[in-house]
């Protein structure tokens, strides 16, 4: 779904498909450079099916919470 591969949900369903897995990464979620929200998200990985997907943090920046605590914070919101 994010620049620079931008990938609709129709070609993650293509790629799943094709034994591909997505990935999700809470980074673009927070901070300034937040590119969608975790409805989106929760949307995508619905119609693609969580077993193709692979959920990470990709933090460990300075100013960006600690792995483990955005893990937890996107296990949260997607509960939620």
């Amino acid at each position: 779904m994010l620049p620079p591969v931008k990938m609709t949900v129709y070609d993650m369903k293509r790629a799943a498909a094709l034994g591909a897995f997505l990935e999700f990464f809470y980074s673009a979620l927070i901070g300034p450079n937040k590119v969608y929200d975790i409805g989106a998200y929760a949307a995508a990985i619905r119609a693609v099916g969580p077993e193709h997907c692979i959920m990470s943090s990709d933090l460990g920046q300075a100013g960006n919470p600690l792995h483990p605590d955005g893990l937890e914070a996107f296990f949260r919101a997607l509960r939620a």
